[in-house]
Parts: C-alpha cells; sequence; structure tokens
C-alpha cells in the first residue's frame, strides 16, 4: 500500500488506528529491520479528523526507513523451508480443485488437508 513501493526494496507492514481517531500506528518490515512508528497524545485525545495510521504514521515510517536502509543492501525475503505455498478456494475454505481457478494464493506453514465440500454451487445468471 501508501508509498512503501518508493522504498524499493522488499517490505511489509500493518496500520491500525483507534475508532476515536486518538491514536494511529505503523509496523513495518524489510528483512532486516523491523519499525513501528505511534502517534498520539499520552492523555486519550483524538489527534484529528482521520489521521489513520496510512495516514499519519505510515509516511514517518517511511521517512526513517529510507533514512536507515539508505546505504545498506538490498535484502529478498527468505521463504523458511517448512513453509508451503497452497493454492486455496476462498469459497470452500480448503485446497483448490484441479479443475477451479483458485482465488486465493496464500503463504501458510500447513495447508489444507482436504478440498473442504465436495461440491461447488455456482449462479451462472
Amino acid at each position: 500500500g501508501f508509498k512503501a513501493k518508493s522504498l524499493n526494496r522488499p517490505a511489509a507492514g500493518k496500520t491500525g488506528t483507534t475508532n476515536d481517531e486518538s491514536d494511529a500506528w505503523f509496523l513495518g518490515y524489510t528483512p532486516d529491520l523491523l519499525t513501528g512508528v505511534w502517534v498520539g497524545y499520552d492523555s486519550r485525545k483524538p489527534i484529528g479528523n482521520k489521521m489513520t495510521g496510512g495516514v499519519i504514521a505510515a509516511p514517518i515510517w517511511l521517512y526513517y526507513m529510507e533514512q536507515v536502509l539508505k546505504d545498506k543492501p538490498v535484502l529478498e525475503f527468505q521463504m523458511p523451508a517448512k513453509v508451503t505455498v497452497a493454492e486455496i478456494d476462498s469459497m470452500r475454505g480448503g485446497s483448490a480443485a484441479q479443475d477451479i481457478k483458485p482465488e486465493v494464493d496464500d503463504t501458510i506453514g500447513t495447508s489444507p488437508a482436504s478440498r473442504g465440500v465436495d461440491f461447488l454451487y455456482e449462479d451462472k445468471e
């Protein structure tokens, strides 16, 4: 999301915002660095209308990461040996049947053992 792509290296993260917009955060990481940014007041009060983690915290994270990583080599995420990539049928929650195009590719520690239910209803109209 947002402008993390401008970091020009593999990165991932998650935003967060409280319901009353009194706290916003972004936790992001690259293969070699994890950083969290929190924005809020010590006393609980709103930080501003529509001040979400993506709007206010993520840009701070991006600026910091650009500075810290600018002279570091670009590293790639490594997939652990025991992790598999499985095609998941999002309608049934099990492994995708070979004749049905999967809607979700998911990286997980284990893949579903069964295909879930043995039928699929599709309204063609």
